[in-house]
């Protein structure tokens, strides 16, 4: 445990905290963070020299900024970011217990955490229609419309393919031009 009285420590924190508090102002949810605030933050998080020396330890800090953890109000704003979010994510999971599966919802996931389950374990990611009602469509035209005509620029992924084999021939053609026209110039 961190002396909290000691003048070296109170120091480093004053020194290194609007440092801090320039690195975090610009994160989700840590826009109205105030000095005061990092100051407490790196009270309870410092080391004996004030610093953050390591990653596990600078998250922590962004955890007690986020949520208030420490005792005074900290940002505060974790519960409104997510209720603020346009994209929510719903897992559905399913539980072995013995020999009988249980379906189970989970409300609230990260999006970030949500997309990396789903592309580590590969299943599919089902979007609800109310993702696109920014998309100012009337209904009925919206449900008659295709993924392509909806997203203009979306390439299914046997085109990405046929473009990348395409990319990797003129890469290679051109590396090839380049290394002969370097062999014609020694003879």
């Amino acid at each position: 445990m961190n002396n909290i009285n000691d003048p070296k420590r109170k120091q480093g924190i004053q020194v290194n905290s609007p440092k801090i508090l320039a690195a975090v102002q610009n994160l989700p949810g840590l826009t109205k963070i105030t000095l005061e605030q990092v100051i407490q933050a790196m009270e309870i998080h410092a080391d004996s020299n004030g610093q953050l020396n390591q990653r596990e330890v600078f998250s922590e800090l962004l955890d007690t900024l986020r949520t208030g953890k420490g005792g005074f109000g900290g940002g505060g704003t974790s519960r409104k970011r997510w209720d603020e979010q346009r994209i929510k994510f719903k897992l559905t999971v399913s539980l072995a217990n013995g020999g009988e599966l249980t379906l189970m919802d989970v409300d609230k996931v990260p999006p970030f955490q949500a997309l990396a389950l789903a592309l580590r374990y590969k299943v599919p990611v089902t979007v609800s229609r109310e993702c696109f009602q920014e998309i100012q469509l009337r209904k009925d035209e919206d449900n008659d419309r295709t993924v392509k005509e909806m997203f203009p620029s979306f390439k299914p992924m046997q085109e990405l393919m046929q473009d990348a084999r395409v990319m990797d021939g003129l890469i290679s053609s051109m590396f090839f031009k380049e290394s002969a026209s370097d062999d014609d110039i020694k003879e």
